[in-house]
């Protein structure tokens, strides 16, 4: 007396599948429902399949949330392992909603070599059957699929528009929006300098602690945080390399350029410019202008020439720290300049 869900995802044949069962079950009543119906079809088709006009309704995936028919204990999927583990977990829920027992039937071809992933979702969804394993799933799931590529070259959209820092930093304060937390965040100036910044798979090869790295990173607010963490990276993985001192070198600039009153720091190959927060008095004008001849201050910025220079960091951060020197005398102690360390090497022997 139970109904019967048959999810076959090819609206372009399912109508041959729905004949093709009527010819090997005659006595049974089978209905067809897909997304590309019009709405009025759709749905009548599903009042007629609640009100078991029909006990076998040939379908899409579309059914896999927002129905309740307590009557359909059985559900068969057609090509379940081209379909990913919350769907399987949503089709599968569409039945044993009341007494009667439930059956979950997933298909694949015949002879078909499935690949590691589909067979490791179709052992999960095989394994965990008890009421609210959900959890267990969804866990299983990130497992399996990963955590997602967030920072890579090839991402698009939103994330890249506005930065992985600025978008953490968006996901924070929308969280303590919610929870009507007041909190008093530390702004640090932006460091515009053309250079490599990045954490190499090759340096950390677990996705997962490349982004764990690149958070804490993006929430360090004094040199004693950053002095932890590039201590950590080359205790646990080694010397960094250049793209991840670059990193060291980007946020120790903040930094300084927070302590000491300047707004924000952009560079090209020929020229970088020290935004200041206050402006400089004449005198501080002709003195910058006296002492350094590359040197073409203004009332709210410092320009500096650095054409020819090999390493554009290194020059942008020589010319930072003088400048930070004559805003705030003795900055420099407050904010100490990162210096490699020798990297450890831990030898694992098997006994």
């Amino acid at each position: 007396g139970g109904q019967v869900f048959v999810v076959y995802n090819r609206v372009e044949k399912i109508d041959l599948v729905a004949s093709r069962i009527q010819r090997l079950v005659p006595q049974a009543k089978v209905g067809v429902g897909h997304g590309q119906m019009p709405e009025r079809q759709l749905e009548q088709i599903m009042w007629e399949f609640y009100h078991r006009k029909f006990n076998v309704l040939v379908c899409s995936t579309i059914i896999e949330s927002g129905l309740d028919i307590p009557n359909a204990n059985t559900i068969i999927i057609f090509d379940a392992d081209r379909l990913g583990l919350a769907q399987l977990y949503q089709l599968r829920g569409r039945v044993g909603r009341s007494n009667r027992q439930a059956y979950c039937y997933l298909l694949y071809r015949k002879n078909k070599i499935l690949s590691e992933s589909a067979q490791k979702r179709l052992q999960t969804i095989r394994e965990f059957t008890e009421l609210g394993s959900g959890f267990q799933i969804a866990m299983k799931d990130l497992e399996i699929r990963g955590a997602g590529n967030l920072l890579g070259p090839e991402q698009s959209g939103f994330l890249e528009a506005v930065g992985f820092e600025l978008y953490c930093q968006m996901i924070a304060d929308a969280v303590r929006e919610l929870k009507g937390e007041k909190e008093e965040v530390v702004e640090l100036p932006p460091v515009d300098v053309h250079v490599d910044a990045y954490i190499p798979a090759d340096y950390i090869p677990s996705e997962g602690l490349r982004i764990a790295f690149y958070k804490r990173l993006a929430s360090v607010r004094t040199s004693e945080d950053l002095q932890r963490i590039q201590e950590e990276l080359e205790d646990r993985f080694g010397d960094p390399p250049p793209p991840v001192w670059n990193i060291i070198q980007l946020i120790h600039m903040r930094l300084l350029a927070h302590a000491c009153g300047i707004a924000g720091v952009s560079a090209d190959s020929r020229r970088a410019v020290f935004r200041l927060s206050r402006r400089l008095t004449r005198p501080d004008i002709n003195l910058l202008s006296l002492k350094h001849k590359h040197w073409y201050p203004q009332i709210d910025r410092v320009e500096v020439e650095i054409s020819g220079k090999s390493d554009i960091l290194q020059a942008v951060n020589q010319n930072l720290r003088i400048l930070a020197g004559y805003l705030k005398p003795g900055v420099d102690k407050q904010v100490p300049l990162p210096k490699r360390r020798r990297a450890r090497k831990t030898a694992l022997t098997a006994k």
